[in-house]
């Protein structure tokens, strides 16, 4: 998320891991829009996205929308172990039917953060019904599905049953398809309220998720595609026709690129670049710095082995050729318009292979000549708590 606010890499800004906080002096995407008259909210259902990360920088209104009772305490269950969309959703028409005249007349910049496709997975039984009654699972397999929440749940079922992780990504299906359908309901009434006529909506993820493509589960773990190619869908003011663009853009692009739509000078470098011209369909890329991105995951030392010492991994993907460095140092390749699961390193012309390797290894010196050291922040029981129901490793 970082990367996100600020369009830097990991590197340049130093997040890499739980525990570290945005350095105030690093301006994001939220204090040059509320600079120049924006009024800006965040309603988040991510608990590692919070003040004590300082990610409220210049943010008027942020929320953190966890569980909470009746007293206001975040201690008693309200949302069963996270918040759905919907509740963030409620959270913004809150906060937006409270605003006064004055505030009504300035420019809107809001920032939701939905947890839903995050374990533990907790779909409404009317939407995990629906996918079940479309999937070719056994009745048996159907109802064992139903208990299904992460991981640790796969745990003792028979091994002579079909692989069990299908079952978990049936729950993780009706999460997504959950999340669709409240997006569709939040449009809506942003429509019917009159507020998307004039408005830039991007919709995005922070990872994929992997269901043990590459052996693992998660994320955070590794630079294949199904962890690092999201979705990305921009609505450009004015509603245009669909269409999709082919030339790899970066989570760093995209603070750069909400600041060209707002017509808002950052006031300082910014590592992405602008896609906007990519979008309306004036630049194919050739040539450009979007005809390539550049991924990283930058070493992230912690006293936890799951944590680290976490060596520095990146990747290259230019076209349908991509260049993994992986932990170990080594480079493997990959034709992805061959390869698409990245299961046959190796695949490339040498020259291109060349070419891959010399510009991961500028990118990197170029991202690391300035190391920064975000400060380390000590997180309340509280707030440990919250995430360990999300799934987290907390001390």
């Amino acid at each position: 998320m970082a990367s996100l606010f600020t369009g830097l890499y990991p590197s340049q800004h130093g997040v890499t891991r739980i525990g570290k906080a945005l350095r105030e002096e690093l301006p994001t995407l939220a204090e040059s829009l509320s600079g120049r008259g924006y009024l800006s909210s965040a309603f988040v259902a991510n608990s590692l996205v919070n003040r004590f990360y300082t990610f409220d920088q210049g943010f008027h209104h942020f929320e953190l929308v966890v569980r909470r009772g009746r007293d206001g305490s975040v201690r008693r269950p309200q949302c069963r172990r996270k918040c759905s969309a919907a509740r963030v959703h409620d959270a913004f028409f809150r906060w937006l039917e409270g605003l006064g005249t004055e505030e009504r007349k300035k420019p809107l910049f809001v920032y939701l953060h939905y947890m839903d496709t995050h374990v533990p997975y907790l779909p409404p039984p009317d939407v995990l019904e629906e996918v079940l009654a479309r999937s070719d699972l056994s009745a048996e397999e159907k109802e064992r599905t139903k208990l299904l929440h992460d991981l640790g749940d796969l745990k003792g079922l028979p091994d002579n049953k079909r692989d069990p992780l299908r079952l978990l990504e049936k729950v993780y299906d009706a999460e997504v398809k959950n999340l669709d359908r409240e997006l569709r309901r939040f449009f809506a009434e942003l429509e019917r309220r009159g507020l998307l006529e004039n408005s830039l909506v991007v919709f995005t993820s922070d990872h994929g998720e992997e269901f043990r493509d590459h052996g693992w589960m998660g994320h955070g773990h590794s630079l294949y595609e199904e962890l690092v190619r999201i979705p990305l869908v921009v609505v450009p003011p004015g509603r245009t026709e669909p269409a999709a663009v082919d030339v790899p853009v970066s989570h760093v692009d995209i603070a750069a690129t909400i600041l060209d739509y707002a017509r808002v000078d950052s006031g300082r470098g910014l590592e992405g670049k602008s896609f906007r011209r990519l979008l309306e369909g004036r630049d194919r890329g050739e040539g450009r710095r979007h005809a390539w991105v550049y991924i990283e995951r930058a070493s992230a030392p912690s006293k936890r082995s799951w944590q680290g010492p976490d060596p520095h991994r990146s990747a290259v993907v230019a076209g349908t050729h991509k260049a993994i460095r992986t932990k170990s140092g080594k480079v493997e390749f990959y034709d992805l318009s061959r390869d698409p699961k990245e299961q046959r390193p190796g695949r490339l012309p040498p020259e291109e292979a060349r070419a891959l390797s010399a510009r991961l290894d500028e990118m990197h010196r170029k991202v690391t000549a300035e190391p920064r050291s975000a400060p380390t922040v000590a997180l309340d029981e509280e707030t440990k708590a919250q995430l360990r129901e999300l799934g987290y490793a907390v001390e």
